[in-house]
């Protein structure tokens, strides 16, 4: 087999000559078992997926016609031979303890060298054709050692759809077909987003991200995200959902009741709306705009050439709290800030006595 590079930051291995790779794909529920590389699990219960006999044809006939040149048939019918790899499809909760996934396979099998391992489909009726579809050829891959994308635990083996409550994932990478949702008490590390989808990543309240890569797709945050660096993705930050820490290089929008915090933007697009806020944010290029209603708060430092529109109704506020009076200018140059924001100052209850530096540049 050839070693090549892939996009999604795995690595992608191309068969050059192989036996012919059968996978039988079940769709009408089984109880099994799970015999994977690190976890056993037994009596695995597959319900019924309810696709129409119609619609399996097609599903069917779709893959046959994607891995023509790859040596793999896909039948519905169980095999009279010894050797094949069995798919299962339809939903199981068997793994719910482990996180929620769209697919999962027993094994990352480089060569090829396992033909009767098996993967699992969780999608029924309820799902498209292109979403059946999708999930069987990564697991396939999975299967034939033709993908392995990285992730931690599971996550390596899966088509991951959530890192749910009490669990946590290091080192996923987010590609081409994948998706991640983190809910609430679900927490994932340094993840690597190579995915162009618009959602592509969705942080939910509860749920959060630390150290984030995004170089495609989308992140929506509903949740909290530290230290995310977007280097060709969009962030959108919603109601309930903060980023602390984020470096923009290509676009990120706070809507209503949404946050940003300690935010370095360096290009592309970084606009505050109606109701949102931030808070300490360095420009050193790009779009930046605070829309009437929003709200920024603290540090606002602009370097030379940069440009920061605040309309009619956006607050910029001088916030003091925590500041020493020894401290340099909150806001480096006022000069810089176009528009007709209402400039307010917030002080604490216990705030010092003493002379503060709010704008370079004032008159």
């Amino acid at each position: 087999m050839v070693q090549q590079t892939i996009a999604n930051g795995g690595v992608q291995y191309v068969p050059q000559t192989a036996v012919q790779q059968i996978v039988y794909l079940d769709f009408d529920g089984e109880l099994t078992s799970y015999n994977g590389e690190i976890l056993t699990v037994e009596n695995v219960e597959v319900q019924n997926s309810g696709v129409t006999a119609e619609r399996i044809a097609d599903i069917v006939a779709e893959l046959n016609a994607r891995y023509a040149d790859k040596n793999i048939l896909f039948v519905t019918e169980k095999p009279t031979v010894a050797d094949y790899s069995t798919i299962f499809i339809g939903k199981t909760d068997a793994f719910s303890s482990y996180g929620d996934f769209a697919g999962l396979a027993e094994t990352i099998d480089k060569d090829n060298q396992i033909s009767t391992d098996k993967a699992f489909v969780m999608l029924d009726f309820s799902a498209s054709n292109e979403a059946i579809i999708s999930t069987i050829s990564h697991e396939t891959d999975h299967l034939t050692g033709t993908l392995d994308h990285g992730g931690n635990g599971l996550a390596a083996y899966a088509d991951l759809t959530v890192i749910d409550y009490g669990t946590t994932s290091t080192g996923l990478v987010v590609s081409s077909g994948t998706s991640l949702t983190v809910s609430s008490g679900g927490v994932v590390s340094d993840t690597t987003v190579l995915d162009n989808y618009y959602q592509a990543v969705i942080i939910e309240s509860g749920g959060s991200a630390v150290n984030t890569i995004l170089s495609a797709g989308a992140m929506n945050i509903f949740g909290v995200a530290d230290n995310t660096v977007n280097s060709g993705g969009k962030v959108n930050i919603s109601s309930g959902g903060t980023a602390n820490s984020t470096t923009v290089n290509t676009f990120m929008h706070i809507f209503a009741g949404g946050s940003a915090n300690d935010t370095t933007v360096n290009s592309g697009s970084f606009h505050i709306y109606n109701n949102a806020t931030a808070c300490n944010t360095t420009v050193n290029g790009g779009d930046v705009r605070i829309y009437q209603n929003a709200i920024h708060r603290g540090s606002l430092q602009i370097a030379s050439g940069t440009v920061v529109s605040a309309y009619g109704g956006s607050v910029i506020d001088f916030t003091l709290t925590g500041c020493q009076t020894t401290g340099d200018y909150l806001i480096n140059d006022l000069s810089r800030i176009s528009g007709k924001p209402t400039y307010t100052i917030t002080v604490s209850s216990d705030q010092a006595y003493g002379n503060y530096k709010l704008a370079q540049g004032a008159e």
